[in-house]
């Protein structure tokens, strides 16, 4: 165990809902601003320069938001299993547990909005016509769609936070 007795565990617990949370804020705060505001600017850039700076952020953007990601999914895998929501197997299938699913399922689709509009962007960037064309509106797209699944994962953490299940 990682915890010698009750008051370490409570802890624990706060540590890692604390971090858990603060790294959700940044990975959801940081998709929104690249997804509504980033490519959106760089889809009415130049092509030429959309070019140039596409490049540039595509895999800083990747990197920050994936790294993000991924310590989000650990932490709140964690602080579930911690917390004693999600204890064993059986506990995903009781209503904390079908949420915690469903709340990793929602920030997978987020993700994998994300990467594919930047694979979009990517073969889009080859012939400068199409980007221009077709690049402002699949970002505009794709931040909506980004900005509306995030809107539901918090519904799904208010839920879990306040114990509405």
């Amino acid at each position: 165990m990682f915890y010698q007795d009750e008051g370490e565990r409570a802890v624990l617990l706060a540590v890692i809902h604390y971090l858990h949370v603060a790294i959700a804020v940044i990975w959801a705060g940081s998709t929104v601003f690249v997804g509504l505001a980033i490519w959106p600017m760089l889809a009415r850039m130049p092509g030429e320069q959309a070019v140039a700076l596409f490049t540039r952020l595509r895999p800083v953007v990747a990197g920050i938001l994936g790294s993000m990601a991924g310590l989000t999914y650990l932490l709140g895998g964690f602080r579930a299993w911690l917390g004693g929501g999600v204890s064993g197997w059986g506990d995903l299938v009781a209503p904390y547990g079908l949420l915690v699913i469903t709340a990793v399922v929602v920030m997978m689709a987020i993700e994998s909005t994300g990467g594919r509009l930047r694979r979009q962007l990517n073969g889009l960037i080859q012939t400068p016509e199409a980007f221009v064309a077709h690049a402002a509106i699949a970002a505009r797209r794709s931040g909506l769609i980004q900005l509306a699944l995030l809107l539901g994962l918090l519904a799904i953490m208010v839920t879990l936070g306040l114990a509405l299940y």
